[in-house]
């Protein structure tokens, strides 16, 4: 919480910057890697080296510390469009747009004291982001141990639906603008705060299981699975293994023109590379949000893997969002009216088979 100034009386003012005072003459404070702790839980895939690269939507890092302020120090980073950041405090949510040479993530709080805060990613762009340090200040500062424990693991993998693209737009906006993103809205996220759910999200907008929306064999989710960041392969499975893996697949496939045939084809290879690390975790394909040709094709593949013997698979048809019901959000994509509506189903759905 920053300590704001205006519209208060001259005395409470005066009162405020004394207090102030006092606590900058009283304040020390301590500058941590992440190589350096282990008070720093590291959230979704990230890759540590040289700094914590963060790529995925709802990837980040949690942690308590004991203090008055903490500051989040992040490589430069100059492209197109900034990259947003959430912070979650005790006093709710905050959205930081990050760009330029030495962008930082500040956080102030009234109270001297233990404070737990979870800063994750929640807009998509190829260019990564680097979290290079972190500093405490209070007049004991300290990372302390992050005792929060969630009842469910939930991994989600699919394209732009589950980056919460243009979630935050209005139905008539015909382009996308980073601000209007936020993978928090998104129905993944939302399903996990449902369940008191860790979560961990793979998401690449634009991209299909065997084409993209442009028709082309691109970036396919066979090989995002094994991504540790975007554009980087070779993700160890074992160290994250998930209750729940969501499927958000196929939207782009409908769109680049995937046949029915090399849906089945090209899905049952993905499920089975989900499956050789995975054993037992449940799988629940979802789709249909957006456009429902491969509808057929989805159906009869995962009443395929059951005919096989794999009874930990479902297939969840999601009914087209439409401007009626004020379900659309920028360019056709899901708005936050949407995700509300699939996570009840999804959260209802886990609860079932778990």
């Amino acid at each position: 919480m920053a300590f704001l100034f205006g519209g208060i009386g001259k005395k409470d003012c005066i009162g405020s910057i004394l207090y102030l005072r006092r606590r900058m003459m009283n304040f020390q404070y301590k500058k941590f890697c992440l190589n350096q702790t282990t008070e720093v839980k590291l959230l979704g895939r990230t890759l540590l080296d040289e700094g914590l690269h963060i790529s995925w939507c709802n990837s980040g890092v949690e942690l308590v510390f004991s203090g008055h302020r903490i500051e989040f120090e992040f490589a430069e980073y100059k492209t197109a469009d900034p990259v947003y950041m959430k912070a979650i405090t005790e006093n709710g949510e905050q959205r930081f747009e990050l760009f330029g040479s030495s962008p930082r993530v500040i956080l102030d709080f009234e109270e001297d004291k233990a404070h737990p805060v979870t800063l994750i990613r929640v807009s998509e762009l190829d260019d990564g982001l680097v979290l290079k340090r972190i500093t405490v200040m209070g007049e004991t500062p300290e990372l302390l141990p992050v005792t929060d424990q969630k009842d469910l693991k939930i991994e989600f993998m699919g394209d732009s639906i589950v980056t919460g693209w243009g979630v935050l737009a209005p139905q008539d906006r015909a382009e996308y603008h980073g601000y209007e993103q936020d993978s928090t809205k998104s129905f993944a996220y939302m399903t996990a705060k449902l369940l008191n759910a860790e979560i961990r999200s793979e998401g690449w907008g634009g991209q299909g299981v065997w084409r993209n929306c442009a028709g082309q064999d691109d970036v396919q989710f066979q090989e995002i699975f094994d991504m540790v960041i975007r554009g980087v392969k070779g993700y160890d499975h074992s160290q994250w293994i998930p209750d729940v893996f969501v499927l958000c697949c196929g939207t782009n496939d409908c769109a680049g023109g995937t046949t029915d045939e090399e849906m089945i084809r090209e899905g049952n290879i993905l499920l089975d590379n989900i499956r050789r690390v995975y054993p037992d975790t449940k799988i629940i394909w979802t789709y249909g949000l957006m456009n429902g040709r491969l509808h057929g094709a989805l159906e009869r593949l995962i009443a395929m893997r059951k005919e096989q013997g794999d009874f930990n698979i479902w297939y969840l048809p999601l009914e087209k969002i439409t401007a009626e019901k004020e379900e659309i959000g920028a360019v056709g994509h899901p708005n936050v009216n949407s995700s509300i509506k699939v996570s009840k189903q999804l959260s209802e759905l886990i609860q079932r088979i778990l």
